[in-house]
């Protein structure tokens, strides 16, 4: 019986959400209420820095609303935001900065522009406002052309989209295929026996080598860390090329192709 009359009681009771301007003594008493704070100094629910009270009820960004509201305090609080007369009065972004998604900062358009606080930087990837300046994060390059900041890649075959997260891993490294791209070496490098970074491809006979690969003459190998000719064949005057070796009377063209003697008129003798 006594649980029934509890219930008819609780039934009775209704519950209402906090709103701008109502009473509050702590952060809780605004909850019910997105972007609002309690203003401990008149004791009220008021919009948060940055935020503009709409005709809805709500707290919404204040950059490109009506500044006449708050007479632009919300907008004067926005760095590289102005309260325009030409705009009917609008909050609006000064030159080339932009309206974030939340309308409350006015974004710097590329890595190392102005800011005065990080989340100017918030459009451009992983970055902070570092001196004034927008700034990649650790682990974090900025993108070829400019824009914004992408993610170093940490090895090669790993999907990317711009070229610059591939050179941080290596200079010889590129951003390559229209579909599902990847680092990989490009130009004068190749992959490594572990495919972990590029390696040059040797222009002469001598120059250091992992993989057979960077010997760049068929005719050549990498033996002992080095290219080297292979049996048969040496290196030409410029350690360009493997030339084939010569008996005596044999055609060769440099001296060194004779086993014995020299190269006279096309001929070893």
């Amino acid at each position: 019986m006594q649980a029934r009359v509890l219930l008819v009681l609780l039934s009775c009771v209704t519950f209402t959400l906090a709103a701008i301007n109502d009473p509050c003594a702590g952060p809780a008493d605004c909850a019910d209420v997105a972007n609002a704070v309690c203003d401990l100094s008149v004791g009220q629910c008021v919009c948060d820095t940055r935020y503009v009270f709409t005709t809805d009820g709500t707290c919404e960004g204040a950059v490109s609303r009506a500044c006449i509201i708050d007479h632009g305090k919300a907008c004067n609080a926005i760095p590289y935001a102005l309260c325009s007369v030409p705009s009917l009065l609008t909050c609006d972004c000064t030159n080339d900065y932009l309206i974030s998604d939340d309308r409350t900062s006015c974004n710097t358009p590329e890595v190392g522009g102005h800011c005065l606080d990080n989340a100017q930087c918030s459009g451009l990837g992983a970055s902070s406002c570092v001196d004034e300046r927008c700034v990649c994060d650790a682990g974090h390059v900025e993108g070829t052309g400019g824009g914004r900041c992408y993610p170093i890649s940490t090895g090669l075959y790993e999907r990317c989209e711009n070229d610059a997260q591939c050179v941080a891993l290596h200079p010889g490294a590129t951003c390559q295929g229209l579909i599902g791209p990847e680092c990989r070496c490009a130009g004068r490098f190749i992959e490594n026996a572990s495919n972990t970074t590029c390696v040059e491809i040797s222009p002469q006979i001598g120059d250091f080598c992992e993989v057979p690969i960077q010997c760049r003459d068929p005719n050549s190998s990498c033996l002992g860390g080095t290219c080297q000719c292979n049996s048969g064949y040496v290196a030409s005057i410029d350690q360009v090329n493997c030339i084939p070796q010569a008996a005596v009377g044999g055609s060769c063209f440099q001296n060194q192709q004779c086993q014995s003697g020299s190269c006279v008129g096309g001929v070893c003798s």
